[in-house]
């Protein structure tokens, strides 16, 4: 086994299932919060002439960190059974909220099971804009 994977709680709207993997082959950690959309990564280094992980003079290896968001999520579960999920690179605009309403009438994909939220600073959470809240919750616990 070079990788686990177990729910972990977003550092950013305390959803308790953001998605969490670490991959021992590769080096890596990655978190993707699947209501709010909040993605961070880290990964080592690789040493270009050795192919070897690259090691810091003071001890320990070089890692990037890539972190994004938060600023909204998206799943959409396609007809055929298959679904994507993924976090927004930027805020959600009124293109994105009518293309993905065009790929649910157009039946591209399922309105069950699709959902498409839009992060609300204020409040620290991951609001539902469109699509089904049957596979994630959307209560939001910050405010009791």
């Amino acid at each position: 086994m070079t990788s686990v994977s177990y729910d972990e709680i977003c550092p950013k709207c305390l959803f308790e299932e953001a998605y969490y993997e670490l991959n021992l082959q590769r080096r890596s950690e990655t978190l993707f919060c699947r209501r709010c959309g909040y993605s961070l990564e880290y990964i080592t280094c690789l040493d270009s002439k050795t192919g070897k992980w690259k090691k810091k003079k003071e001890g320990g290896y070089w890692e990037r960190k890539y972190e994004s968001g938060p600023y909204g999520a998206f799943r959409m579960k396609y007809k055929d059974g298959i679904s994507r999920a993924g976090s927004l690179a930027e805020k959600v605009t009124h293109e994105m909220i009518d293309e993905f309403q065009r790929m649910i009438d157009d039946g591209e994909i399922d309105e069950k099971g699709s959902y498409l939220t839009k992060w609300n600073a204020d409040n620290k959470f991951g609001e539902i804009i469109i699509g089904s809240t049957k596979d994630i919750s959307f209560f939001n616990t910050s405010i009791l």
